[in-house]
């Protein structure tokens, strides 16, 4: 509620929060999350994440606060979001299930099929995923056991609403094979480049988009499935606003089909005015012109692929389309045919309530300088502003470690969900080397103590 109060005085802002699977069934069992967000809805607009599984229970819940007064939105996925599995991408079930496997991982992608595909090296590797409970992260690790939640992407066009007689294990189970063998011959296609589907089950649980078309034609929803940047070695969501056009307006098959009016204007209009922008979402005189012109019946998705072309030589997940004639920036042409005309009018987009502050005078001043400097010394910001010193705390919670090929092919380790105060995890904080080092040693202890539990 701080937060949102300092917001408002600070400029109009949208408070955005992930929401809880089914807010109905929290109601009833007198447990509602979402209270604190009545309350901010009344001093500003929220966007809470609906899922899937509770879609119905969400929106009634919504419409039951609009008519309260407080404005607050759900966000809703325009498709499941899911961990793109692949040989040349960082996430691979092969490496928590099969040491063999791992023996292999650092190699080039094109020595490492070679080496896989030997007879009784792909034999190992196909026993052991049987034989081994496996270890290392717990997504890739629970992703390892669930072949019926997999689905093989086409290399033309992938399907995103899948059918549950084509996923890994239906599949191996027709074939008479084991899944894993199936698995592994779909990530060997395409030299190496074939890529598996796993959908989290907040949001394909149902094996269909029913609960999903609900949300996204619902009056008091606007589109949210677009994590540019945040996952890019896990999967990819920069495609979902074409996937929304192709799919959703076009070739859906399993349901119902959106009208093409409806999802240009849920994805021009409606997030323009709910961000407060009221200078382009629409085709007017005294608009902006941004514009997309597209040839609807060539528009399409390709599958994901990987790109190693951070700024380290780390990858991503990229996804092309196509079908896309002519994109213009306020009237400047900056694409054509899907190419770059090198044309870059595009500018930051300032909070249009803060501009007005500014020019009056009345916006809030952030000193830089003081907050550069008290983040050096080992505090963050939500400490500066609380008056605490955790200058000499440290987090003692268990760091996940996982490995992957770096640079000049040496193995490096990222410490994953490390937790603790964000002033200790990001800045330079005292003692936090050491407290690294002493954490390792006590996950090597309990792994050690584990593996001696089961003999």
């Amino acid at each position: 509620m701080a937060l949102a109060q300092g917001a408002k005085r600070a400029g109009y802002c949208i408070y955005e929060t992930a929401g809880a699977p089914d807010i109905a069934k929290n109601v009833a069992e007198g447990n509602n999350p979402m209270e604190a967000l009545i309350e901010i809805g009344m001093e500003t607009p929220v966007s809470y994440l609906c899922n899937e599984q509770g879609m119905r229970g969400s929106l009634e819940w919504l419409e039951q606060v609009h008519a309260s007064g407080a404005r607050v939105y759900g966000q809703v996925f325009n498709r499941a979001q899911g961990l793109l599995l692949a040989l040349d991408g960082v996430i691979n079930v092969f490496d928590v299930r099969s040491p063999t496997y791992c023996k292999h991982r650092l190699e080039p992608l094109a020595q490492r099929i070679k080496s896989i595909s030997e007879p009784s090296v792909r034999k190992a590797i196909l026993d052991e995923y049987d034989a081994t409970q496996g270890e290392g992260d717990p997504l890739t690790l629970q992703a390892s056991y669930n072949f019926s939640n997999m689905w093989v992407m086409d290399s033309f066009e992938p399907d995103y609403e899948p059918v549950q007689e084509n996923c890994i294990e239906a599949v191996a189970k027709a074939a008479e094979l084991r899944p894993q063998e199936v698995l592994l011959d779909a990530l060997l296609a395409d030299d190496g480049h074939g890529v598996v589907w796993y959908p989290y089950q907040h949001g394909y649980a149902k094996r269909n988009y029913e609960n999903v078309r609900l949300g996204m034609t619902h009056p008091l929803t606007v589109f949210g499935n677009a994590d540019a940047g945040a996952h890019v070695a896990a999967f990819t969501d920069a495609s979902c606003t074409t996937f929304t056009l192709s799919f959703w307006g076009r070739d859906r098959t399993r349901g119902p089909k959106i009208p093409i009016e409806e999802l240009v204007k849920s994805q021009a209009r409606d997030p323009a005015r709910l961000y407060g922008w009221t200078d382009r979402g629409t085709i007017e005189v005294g608009m902006r012109a941004d514009v997309n012109i597209i040839d609807f019946e060539k528009l399409r998705i390709h599958r994901p692929e990987v790109a190693s072309d951070l700024p380290s030589g780390a990858s991503r997940w990229i996804q092309k389309a196509s079908g896309y004639v002519m994109t213009m920036c306020n009237g400047i042409v900056t694409f054509r045919d899907g190419e770059a005309t090198g044309a870059t009018p595009g500018r930051l987009i300032r909070n249009p309530s803060t501009e007005a502050k500014r020019a009056a005078g009345t916006a809030l001043v952030v000193d830089k300088a003081r907050l550069r400097a008290l983040r050096e010394g080992g505090r963050g910001t939500f400490d500066i502003q609380a008056g605490v010193d955790r200058s000499e705390f440290v987090a003692h919670m268990p760091v996940r470690q996982r490995y992957f090929s770096g640079p000049g092919g040496r193995e490096l380790t990222v410490f994953l969900h490390l937790q603790g105060p964000i002033s200790q995890a990001f800045y330079r904080a005292p003692g936090m080397n050491e407290h690294l080092a002493s954490v390792r040693e006590q996950n090597s202890q309990r792994q050690a103590l584990q593996q001696g539990s089961k003999l």
